[in-house]
């Protein structure tokens, strides 16, 4: 799982320029959003709608590289990479340490990094695992896990990384 501080009026402004273009069927505005060329660019250009191409499954092959660069153009305007876990169970342990668990705005806080809160359609992928939280709660849930006693070297390296990180953040397994 990787932490990255957001940008929120970025993050707005890139979805609102999006909405428009889609909403507009400018297919240009949308390939020069994404910085879409050669054939996803031309699949944005063909498609009977523009829109038509993000109603297809991300799946889809003709339709994916579209997915890809989308995510890329909003990640690179709004999104800045702050941690990576090393531990592939950490996902794991935030969603069953008994501890978090305890207090119900501590597992409040680690269930929006999990289940998809705040996290706009755009930087969602299949079958992902994602979330946000605002700049006070990131900051409240780091303080509730540097007061948990003796955790796992996982949850004390996210504790660490949500303590250092700016602003709100978002928590995603499958955006690099």
């Amino acid at each position: 799982m990787s932490l990255f501080e957001v940008d929120e009026d970025a993050l707005r402004s890139f979805g609102a320029e999006l909405r428009s273009a889609l909403v507009e069927d400018e297919r240009g505005a949308v390939v020069r959003l994404l910085e879409l060329v050669g054939p996803a660019a031309e699949r944005v250009r063909s498609a009977p709608l523009a829109v038509d191409v993000f109603l297809a499954a991300e799946t889809h092959l003709p339709s994916r590289p579209v997915f890809v660069a989308l995510r890329r153009a909003a990640a690179s305007r709004a999104l800045s990479l702050a941690w990576t876990s090393e531990s592939l169970s950490l996902e794991g342990r935030l969603r069953m340490f008994d501890v978090l668990r305890e207090d119900r705005e501590t597992a409040r806080r680690v269930d929006a990094l999990l289940d998809g809160q705040g996290v706009p359609w755009f930087l969602r992928t299949s079958g992902s695992t994602c979330g946000s939280l605002s700049d006070p709660d990131a900051h409240s849930l780091a303080e509730a896990l540097a007061d948990i006693g003796d955790l796992p070297p996982e949850l004390a390296d996210f504790a660490r990384a949500l303590g250092d990180a700016q602003g709100g953040v978002f928590c995603h397994d499958a955006l690099l």
